[in-house]
């Protein structure tokens, strides 16, 4: 699952709220443009590799990046623009050709 958060104090607040979960701990990222660069690219990684996992992201993933195939896209409040909207909701199901 890659959600989608406009700032990343939104990023940081969700992620760390869910990663306190237990069913969940280990298996969420966070992602924005304030993580060292080797930090982000762990993380893509990782999150690629997982068969199971939730990255909270900023715009930084809305393209350009491969993080293979996600099931499911959340936005946590509607992105700035239409073409972010469109990026963000285009980066779901893509093995499944269903958005």
């Amino acid at each position: 699952m890659l959600v989608f958060a406009n700032t990343r104090e939104d990023v940081e607040v969700l992620s760390g709220s869910l990663a306190d979960r237990p069913t969940l701990r280990g298996r969420v990222y966070a992602h924005h443009g304030s993580v060292a660069r080797t930090e982000r690219l762990r993380v893509e990684k990782a999150f690629l590799d997982s068969p199971t996992a939730i990255c909270v992201a900023t715009m930084t993933l809305e393209l350009g990046i491969d993080i293979g195939d996600i099931d499911f896209v959340v936005l946590v409040a509607p992105p700035p623009n239409v073409a972010s909207l469109l990026q963000r909701v285009g980066r779901s199901n893509r093995k499944g050709h269903v958005t």
